[in-house]
């Protein structure tokens, strides 16, 4: 039975211990979804999710600094639609 922690927010319990999902920044700059497990309670897990986040973000914000400009939606949409859409 699945169940989530009313304390931490990111938290769940699935299959005898605590999970919290995770975000992995594609080079194509795409986000690939997870989760990461075996954490033996629920304050354990939204710890993890937190310093996860933290280098998610930090991720993204190196990323930014070494193309050396902002990537509008527009932008990302297009590039989005002519490299990954269009092939399939």
């Amino acid at each position: 039975m699945d169940k989530k922690s009313k304390k931490c927010p990111h938290a769940f319990y699935e299959r005898g211990s605590w999970y919290h999902r995770t975000k992995i920044l594609q080079e194509d700059y795409s986000v690939k979804y997870g989760k990461t497990g075996g954490f033996s309670s629920d304050v354990e897990a939204e710890k993890a999710y937190r310093k996860h986040m933290a280098e998610f973000e930090q991720a993204m914000e190196a990323r930014f600094l070494v193309q050396g400009k902002d990537i509008s939606l527009k932008d990302y949409l297009i590039y989005w639609f002519q490299s990954i859409f269009q092939t399939e």
